[in-house]
């Protein structure tokens, strides 16, 4: 049933609500994130120093929360099934993803709270300013339920699953071992508030960037006399299919379409609202300002990390074998470098999911500010935590179902949202001035 609704809702239904959604909101936006992009490095750097979260620190836990293993595993499974077309439609997705995250994150810091010493947002509260009261505090309430249920998936056990098999596979490290240090770890982490998650995630999010830039960027380096046999192979797969070769079934272009703007999804998160309430974290943030921080987010994931990722899959030629996942991009960096490959693509791996988990730890807490009574967030973080352990020893395909599911349901009822606010502001004529 799970499996049946799922597939239901990321076959056509999502994506085209994104692509129709995304290209509305750039229309209303007059493409100002897609042509001014820049606009976020200048707000960044021009940030006065602040003794909360400052908005590079905000910045970096919303791509602890982006930039994850779906990087390096979503980007070449769309790439095995819809063929490199994919990865052209993932450039696709993303173009509109920036006029999404913009408006998301501009929603988020406009109707935050206070919330102790802290700022508090996302669209559990915009959604209750949107819509009239009845409504906009069940929906919010609702999207605060699916974001902890897509917490203990792909905020925790997921996560823990990839970091003890890598570990298991490379050195011998037992599952259990490897989950209970795991919990202990985010557990001093997370506990310690946003003032700790967001030090955490400003010093581990460049570092794994950057290895991983650094590792696929010489690939391609190296290979350079393949990159236009690599566009031409994406441009020509995406407008007319791919036929079938060695161990790859051939794809259509729907194939390619599907997959990659599913995938795309996936790797930036736009749409979902999640990456609001990291942003709405700082510190004397202005809705304009952190707008156009938040989409650098975007540009790094989608059109750095996960182009990097299919440039080195398809240049290896390795997408035909009939491998998938991370299985597929470890064994493509491998052909280039050799044996030095497999710990390195460990270490990014395993710096994605960990940073991964920081951040979820952070939005399902922020998340369970929803409910009144103080103990169902200590039962739920105790239980979160005990999730690390689970995940990393069982196996968790039901898991994955389930969390795809409920981040569907949190990325309609954040678009519908996002829909409304639109449609209210050009029907009162009022300009959003940016």
């Amino acid at each position: 049933m799970v499996i049946a609704i799922n597939n239901f809702l990321w076959s056509f239904p999502i994506p085209f609500m994104m692509v129709v959604g995304g290209a509305v909101i750039t229309v209303y936006l007059r493409m100002r994130p897609q042509i001014q992009f820049y606009r976020g490095l200048k707000f960044l750097f021009s940030a006065q120093n602040t003794t909360g979260v400052s908005p590079f620190k905000g910045l970096m836990i919303a791509m602890a929360g982006t930039v994850g293993t779906g990087n390096i595993a979503g980007v070449a499974t769309a790439i095995t099934l819809g063929g490199p077309g994919a990865l052209f439609y993932i450039w696709v997705m993303g173009f509109f993803a920036l006029a999404i995250k913009f408006l998301e994150t501009y929603l988020g810091v406009q109707y935050r709270r206070r919330h102790k010493q802290e700022y508090v947002g996302g669209p559990f509260y915009y959604m209750s300013n949107l819509f009239p009261h009845w409504l906009g505090s069940r929906m919010g309430r609702l999207y605060a339920l699916f974001l902890c249920g897509s917490g203990f998936g792909i905020g925790s056990m997921v996560q823990a699953n990839s970091v003890s098999m890598v570990l298991y596979s490379a050195i011998g490290i037992p599952h259990l071992l490897t989950g209970v240090i795991l919990c202990l770890l985010t557990a001093i982490v997370v506990y310690g508030g946003v003032k700790r998650v967001a030090n955490i995630c400003a010093s581990l999010v460049p570092f794994m960037v950057m290895v991983y830039f650094l590792l696929t960027i010489s690939i391609l380096c190296m290979n350079y006399e393949s990159i236009p046999r690599v566009f031409s192979t994406i441009f020509s797969s995406a407008f007319e299919g791919h036929a079938a070769v060695d161990g790859f079934a051939g794809a259509s272009v729907w194939a390619a379409m599907h997959y990659g703007f599913s995938r795309g999804i996936f790797a930036n998160e736009a749409g979902m609202g999640s990456s609001a309430i990291a942003h709405a974290s700082v510190h004397e943030a202005q809705p304009e300002s952190q707008s156009y921080i938040s989409i650098l987010g975007t540009c790094i994931d989608t059109f750095v990390v996960c182009t990097l990722t299919g440039l080195v899959v398809i240049c290896s030629d390795m997408w035909a074998s009939g491998e998938t996942g991370s299985v597929l991009t470890t064994a493509a960096i491998v052909k280039f470098i050799g044996a030095v490959g497999y710990p390195l693509v460990t270490l990014c791996l395993i710096l994605f999911a960990v940073s991964t988990i920081l951040s979820w730890g952070y939005y399902t807490q922020v998340a369970l500010l929803c409910f009144w009574r103080p103990v169902v967030k200590e039962v739920y973080c105790i239980l979160w935590l005990l999730a690390i352990i689970v995940g990393a020893v069982v196996d968790l395909v039901i898991v994955w179902e389930v969390a795809d599911l409920f981040n569907g349901f949190m990325l309609l009822l954040n678009m519908a949202a996002l829909m409304v606010y639109v449609y209210k502001d050009m029907k009162d004529r009022v300009n959003f001035k940016l």
